[in-house]
């Protein structure tokens, strides 16, 4: 990445606009079908359904088999990187619940991309091989639902419309099945369709395409091994069964008779229901299609919503705050990086400084004025570089010249990182004084320096990110000037 005095390069919409149409796509599907499914609810039947719902020990009970399932993903998902990656169930589980999360707020389904980047970052695993073990989960999760949904399709009398989405949903997953077992069974063959495709588009595509080929055949490697195979569909069978229990456990909240196979049905109607394109939280499609579902089984249209609106909650609320606290400890980046290397590729400026070739990622004017350093500052950056307790010990020609080094660096920074920094710092500053009982700067040297290496070297990652280019860059710089004397 370089800087220049240059106008900026242009930027193909195509990502962004994608996007926004899928998000449209989404409003548009879930906006329909819950008028759809609303046009047939007497609204004061399923109030009166809501307040007679028996929440103890129902609802409990159907978020502890619900939470029970991802703890059961967590495991499967650390069971398939044995051996190629270095991740605990309860790490793999975080980053499970981060994906979901992410789907929960996140429009066009991203929270699976949420999943892919926190999976490479965990493990170190290439983005591409962290993809395909994600796909490989999707892909049998699918499958499993269809083995449930069949089974509940012979124990229940569902109608002709749940048997006609068995059956394109059959059609689909066997499809993605057959691709899944081939590259099982032929692991070279992905890697030769992408020889031969990337032949014909010259030797830089061919060489990508093989890469990721490579990686995406290595994420299905583990599969080879029999043991594994099963263990992998076993669980995916429980995560599932699980779920499907969710559902089963509500029933009684409501009134109504506890069957398995009714609740299976139920769970494999509105999961691949939730395939269709919908708003963040699946808000819509997840309603109509589980109300739907439920009106197989005997509920009337009204108690019908009123059971999609309580399942919902269920496993949204408890999922989208664990996951975003998952994501606040990890300090997760996703988007900058992904923004940064589409940047990177779609610029289509490429400079060789000293033999090295250089994306050029966007451009900045060559130099900005920088701000006189603040008190805060100064007091912060001494607090930094200092290596005892006494201000004595500090080079003071060398702490000035860092100060205003560091704070230029900020400066040149974007406007947007800009304002990201100064809110974290007001963040920081707030709870000094909140623990401390005083301003920052009119701390003692001793309290600075812990205070601020709380922060810098402390356990969450996301305050460590926000200290990171102060602390390197003023260090950098203080102890440059010592040695340059």
């Amino acid at each position: 990445m370089t800087s220049a005095e240059a106008s900026p390069p242009t930027r193909a919409p195509g990502g962004r606009g994608a996007l926004i149409i899928a998000s449209v796509l989404g409003l548009i599907v879930s906006g329909t079908l819950v008028w759809l499914a609303l046009r047939r609810v007497n609204l004061q039947t399923a109030k009166d359904a809501l307040e007679a719902i028996r929440w103890w020990p129902w609802v409990p009970l159907a978020l502890t088999s619900y939470l029970l399932g991802h703890l059961v993903r967590g495991y499967r998902c650390a069971a398939l990187l044995r051996g190629q990656a270095s991740i605990g169930p309860w790490s793999a589980t975080n980053v499970v619940i981060a994906g979901y999360a992410g789907n929960n707020v996140l429009p066009a389904r991203l929270g699976e991309l949420v999943r892919v980047g926190l999976l490479s970052a965990r493990t170190g695993l290439p983005i591409w091989q962290s993809l395909s073990v994600t796909a490989l989960e999707r892909v049998v999760d699918g499958i499993a639902i269809l083995l449930l949904l069949t089974l509940s399709s012979i124990n229940t009398a569902p109608s002709p419309w749940v048997s006609a989405l068995t059956e394109v949903a059959a059609v689909v997953l066997g499809t993605a099945a057959l691709g899944l077992l081939s590259a099982v069974l032929w692991p070279t063959l992905p890697m030769t369709i992408a020889s031969r495709v990337g032949a014909k588009l010259g030797p830089r595509a061919h060489d990508k395409l093989v890469r990721f080929a490579g990686q995406l055949a290595a994420g299905v490697k583990p599969l080879r091994r029999p043991q594994v195979a099963i263990s992998f569909a076993a669980t995916s069978l429980l995560v599932w069964t699980l779920e499907a229990g969710m559902f089963v456990a509500l029933f009684p909240a409501f009134g109504l008779r506890p069957d398995f196979w009714s609740g299976a049905l139920v769970m494999g109607v509105t999961n691949l229901g939730l395939l269709a394109p919908s708003t963040p939280g699946f808000v819509g499609t997840f309603h109509a299609f589980c109300a739907a579902a439920l009106e197989t089984q005997g509920f009337d249209p009204s108690t019908a919503m009123s059971f999609a609106v309580v399942a919902h909650l269920t496993f949204f609320v408890p999922v989208t705050i664990w996951g975003a606290l998952v994501l606040l400890v990890s300090g997760m980046k996703l988007g900058s990086t992904i923004r940064d290397v589409r940047a990177a590729r779609e610029a289509g400026q490429v400079r060789t400084v000293n033999g090295i070739e250089l994306h050029l990622i966007s451009t900045e004017p060559a130099s900005r004025a920088a701000a006189a350093p603040s008190v805060f500052m100064q007091s912060l950056i001494e607090s930094l570089v200092a290596r005892s307790d006494r201000p004595e010990d500090i080079d003071r020609r060398a702490l000035v010249i860092a100060t205003e080094f560091t704070v230029g660096q900020l400066g040149a920074l974007s406007e947007l990182l800009q304002l990201a920094f100064a809110v974290g710092m007001t963040m920081f500053r707030t709870w000094v004084l909140l623990r401390y009982l005083g301003r920052f700067e009119k701390l003692p040297l001793q309290r600075r320096r812990q205070a601020a290496e709380s922060w810098a070297y402390g356990p969450f990652s996301l305050f460590r990110m926000l200290f990171k280019p102060v602390r390197g860059v003023a260090l950098m710089a203080y102890f440059e000037s010592q040695v340059a004397r």
